[in-house]
């Protein structure tokens, strides 16, 4: 069995996340519609260190609200959220530890989170350091494509 990212994969679905166009089907899809509704959330953000805390969230409908210093983009197309969304599963978000505390990571250094809310749950992860870099990458294309 293989362990750590697959940075092929890893690469692939993160370019595609990024050139995805705001297709005017996504747009143009109502709010109480299917997939919307089947779209997942997400919220990533900054906290603790000495460094100021954002959070970022991406609601199901694509608009991207922030506080703290995060200024994200307006929206996100729904196409893009299914992208992060399949992205989070190639890493194995859902089934890394709530927490990671990296060895060596200094009490000063600020901790990255992501949340993410499908019809099936929410699931929590906070890293501290940069140990893991399943979650490193993934974050990496969740800011990007939030505009932060």
């Amino acid at each position: 069995m293989v362990s750590g990212p697959r940075p092929k994969t890893t690469l692939a679905l993160a370019a595609l996340v990024l050139v995805l166009p705001a297709s005017t089907a996504a747009a143009e899809r109502p709010h109480g519609s299917a997939s919307t509704r089947s779209a997942a959330a997400l919220t990533f953000g900054r906290k603790g260190g000495n460094i100021a805390p954002y959070s970022v969230t991406i609601a199901r409908d694509g608009h991207a609200s922030a506080t703290g210093s995060a200024q994200p983009a307006a929206t996100v197309s729904l196409d893009a959220l299914a992208g992060l969304l399949t992205l989070a599963r190639a890493e194995r978000f859902f089934a890394m530890p709530h927490v990671v505390a990296c060895q060596g990571a200094l009490p000063d250094f600020a901790s990255f989170y992501i949340t993410i809310t499908t019809p099936g749950g929410t699931r929590s992860v906070t890293v501290h350091g940069g140990c893991n870099a399943a979650f490193t990458q993934l974050y990496a294309v969740v800011s990007a494509v939030g505009g932060v």
